[in-house]
């Protein structure tokens, strides 16, 4: 089997590809002639580059380039304010420091229920430095948000629904 992309849809504003035209098909029963004399240059557009914050529970956050030309990239590593900056390696810290309360255990003081709460706070700060990140790097930046347990990156607040602010996790 061969695929051969025969179109695609890009969005202005950021040049996020929304929809791909493929032909897939067997070169034993279809020929495609003339894709040799066929150049294809894909056209500059004037989108802002896209950054992705991956806040997955980890103390690994981070940037992403979603395009995979660059990342990952420290929170410091984009222009972003000190006062910022700052922040985001104290949640870095607060993330780090509850994985090792959390790899202590249940009957040496670890609180499984406390945990939750712990984790549902810094989860809920990692979504508020990216919503100040989008306000001082908008303009240059499309800037997405990826939490945990989400599978795709959200661009506008608005686009995080309760669901992903909430843990529909049991006790």
């Amino acid at each position: 089997m061969e695929a051969l992309a025969l179109w695609e849809t890009r969005e202005r504003v950021d040049d996020r590809r929304v929809a791909l035209n493929v032909l897939v098909h067997s070169p034993r029963f279809v020929c495609v002639d003339g894709l040799g004399d066929l150049g294809y240059e894909r056209p500059r557009t004037a989108g802002r580059p896209r950054l992705v914050l991956l806040a997955d529970g980890s103390d690994d956050v981070r940037w992403w380039d979603p395009s995979m030309g660059a990342g990952p990239a420290a929170p410091a590593d984009v222009p972003i304010s000190q006062e910022l900056a700052n922040d985001f390696d104290r949640l870095r810290e607060d993330y780090a420091a509850l994985r090792d309360r959390s790899l202590v255990g249940v009957g040496d003081g670890f609180d499984l229920y406390g945990d939750r709460i712990e984790r549902s706070e810094l989860e809920e700060r990692a979504r508020e430095l990216w919503r100040r990140a989008r306000h001082e790097i908008g303009r240059r930046f499309a800037v997405g948000y990826l939490g945990q347990g989400m599978r795709r990156p959200v661009w506008a607040p608005d686009d995080l629904s309760s669901d992903d602010e909430d843990d529909d996790v049991a006790f």
